[in-house]
């Protein structure tokens, strides 16, 4: 590319963005770590392909079966928006209303598993 220079030193710049960028931090937070300004972090994770966290807001990276994956891109396909978004709103849609709601609409899905260990013999677990 014209005008285009890519150094070493950028590129180990660029490494280090994209690591912090996958813990989930936003190109402000990047710019103090890396010591640069918020409008150069944001040129570099454009011109890598490094995707941003926004303000006020956390990345959470899932994996879904084939089957909902289909479903999430077809409701989202039906509202014109991306499956991203549908998963969003999904999200929204459980716990907008609150924790103590979102316990009651998940029911046993909320509640913490139990793990069963074996007891060894003569011993009372309390």
């Amino acid at each position: 590319m014209r005008g285009l220079r890519i150094t070493e030193v950028g590129q180990r710049r660029a490494r280090h963005i994209r690591e912090l960028a996958d813990q989930g931090m936003t190109g402000r937070q990047i710019a103090k770590i890396v010591g640069v300004n918020r409008t150069r972090v944001q040129a570099i994770a454009e011109r890598y392909c490094i995707p941003l966290a926004k303000q006020n807001s956390r990345r959470f990276s899932q994996y879904h079966s084939v089957k909902r994956a289909e479903l999430i891109v077809a409701l989202a396909k039906e509202a014109a928006v991306s499956p991203a978004v549908m998963i969003d709103n999904a999200v929204r849609l459980l716990v907008d209303d609150g924790i103590e709601a979102a316990r009651k609409r998940l029911g046993k899905l909320a509640v913490p598993k139990v793990v069963y260990r074996k007891q060894p013999a003569g011993e009372v677990l309390p």
